[in-house]
């Protein structure tokens, strides 16, 4: 509800602003709705509360420009708002709210039972029967573009979106060894994605080059959730013969399972087309993206770069050519392993290494480092009495990993 508060205000402000002829519609009613059985897939996007419904249209067009209002709210987590307004063609805005609930449905685990005659075993176990599975999802985005006098050929923007998720998943997670037993439970989820972003056009002639940059933030309010895991038993012997194999069962205790980390992406971008450079049609992109998890402190980053040119030469001749290159880099990772000693058997009070002289730590690189140039050429000829079309192709790609 702050937020279509904030809706009103931002008309009612703007509204006087424009002067002019207005046009108003208000809609008022009320809906209610039942619940059979399931509503996951009948209202899957739908608020099934029932109450007051308000509606909201309202144009206003004068000299100092106009202004445009829409508003629809049928519950806190069923409505949809925008608000668009200009000043004298100098200025152009536009702000939009969304807000829906979208309902997950669960996992009955039916399907997860099953045993063999050795005794190996499926099984689950839900921690929360009957919870409902749902996301509130809200959406506020905002954009205003800015042409300053004197300067018609630029337009400078400003972005700004927050997207935000809140509400209960199904997490599942399994244990191994005495049997494969899946436990489901309830995981809260409190998200938040937040952009802010800048971008710049230059229009003249036959060209346009534009920059971008923006700025993202992920914050997680419930970065993991916990689980006790079974007691890794050999499945037909039930005796702990795994330990030194393993890196943790119930004797650890409880530990984090569907861990979410709070990130910053940060994007840059440079773009340019020309469409008549001595015949021919040109373009080109840059890209740069570098992207942080803030919970452990490891990056990953993007640079590349996109060409084309096309040109259509006369007598059926024409030619295309297409050519990119990118780099991908991410932070290594040194693993530690938990280094547990087998309690039972010859091995009793030796871990894995002591044994068989292995070392288990190791620099886990990156899999997804690579240096990629990819290019492509198609040379075309329309021969004559439509007799068909001749094309010449060659494509050459080059991979570093």
């Amino acid at each position: 509800m702050k937020r279509t508060t904030l809706f009103l205000i931002g008309a009612l402000l703007a509204l006087p602003a424009a002067g002019g002829d207005s046009e108003t519609t208000v809609t008022v009613g009320g809906w209610g709705a039942s619940e059979g059985d399931n509503p996951d897939l009948a209202a899957e996007y739908r608020s099934t509360d029932g109450g007051a419904e308000l509606g909201v249209e309202s144009t206003t067009h004068g000299e100092q420009g106009s202004v445009e209002l829409a508003l629809r709210l049928r519950d806190d987590n069923e409505q949809q708002h925008a608000l668009d307004f200009d000043i004298g063609r100098f200025v152009r805005s536009h702000t939009s709210y969304l807000a829906m609930v979208h309902r997950l449905g669960a996992d009955s685990l039916e399907n997860l039972a099953g045993a063999t005659r050795h005794g190996r075993a499926v099984w689950a176990t839900d921690l929360d029967p009957g919870s409902a599975y749902e996301i509130d999802y809200r959406d506020l985005r905002h954009r205003t573009e800015l042409q300053p006098p004197g300067l018609a050929n630029l337009t400078v923007g400003l972005n700004f979106r927050q997207q935000e998720r809140e509400g209960t998943l199904q997490t599942l997670a399994i244990s191994h060894c005495s049997s494969c037993h899946v436990v489901s439970q309830a995981r809260p989820l409190d998200e938040r994605t937040r952009d802010v972003g800048l971008d710049a056009r230059w229009a003249a002639g036959k060209g346009t080059i534009k920059a971008s940059y923006n700025h993202r933030t992920l914050s997680e309010g419930i970065r993991q959730i916990s689980l006790l895991f079974d007691n890794a038993l050999q499945p037909e012997l039930l005796t702990p013969i795994f330990d030194d194999r393993l890196q943790w069962d119930s004797a650890e205790g409880p530990q984090p399972i569907d861990r979410r980390p709070d990130t910053t992406k940060n994007v840059a971008k440079l773009e340019a087309s020309f469409d008549d450079v001595k015949g021919f049609v040109l373009g080109a992109t840059g890209l740069w993206s570098q992207t942080e998890n803030d919970t452990v402190g490891l990056e990953s980053s993007y640079e590349g770069i996109f060409l084309h040119a096309a040109r259509n030469f006369g007598n059926g001749i024409d030619l295309r050519w297409r050519g990119r290159g990118y780099q991908l880099e991410a932070d290594d990772v040194f693993v530690v392993y938990n280094e547990r000693k087998s309690i039972a058997g010859a091995q009793a009070g030796k871990t894995y290494r002591q044994v068989y002289g292995f070392e288990p730590n190791y620099l886990r690189e990156s899999a997804i480092d690579r240096d990629v140039f990819a290019s492509e050429l198609d040379v075309g000829w329309r021969l004559p009495r439509k007799l068909g079309r001749l094309r010449f192709l060659w494509e050459l790609e080059s991979i570093d990993r």
